[in-house]
């Protein structure tokens, strides 16, 4: 009777046992689906940023070609005006620089 009993009390430790193996099994693929979705969502990320980040670099690129192209005609129109102006008046001009900067 107590080799019944005590056969009885392993047999319901297995069984319990198996039932936590199991349902620590399901939880681990639950979690690793979850870890892959989250993963493939970050991948997209960063890749629409890196093409976010291309797109100001050209643009950048852009501006500071038209501040070069804006800054030589300012010189130029300023010989000009040297030229051309009586030297009572004096001109001011103004050039702006512009800084793109990524943030981190």
């Amino acid at each position: 009777s107590e080799m019944c009993i005590r056969d009885s009390i392993n047999a319901e430790y297995m069984g319990k046992t198996q039932d936590v193996k199991k349902t620590l099994s399901n939880e681990l693929t639950r979690i690793e689906e979850e870890m892959k979705r989250h993963f493939a969502h970050q991948k997209a990320e960063n890749s629409r940023l890196q093409q976010q980040l291309t797109a100001l670099k050209g643009e950048k690129t852009a501006l500071q070609q038209q501040l070069l192209g804006l800054q030589r005609r300012i010189s130029e129109s300023v010989s000009y005006t040297h030229l051309t102006l009586p030297t009572i008046y004096s001109v001011q001009i103004s050039v702006v620089a512009v800084s793109l900067k990524k943030k981190n």
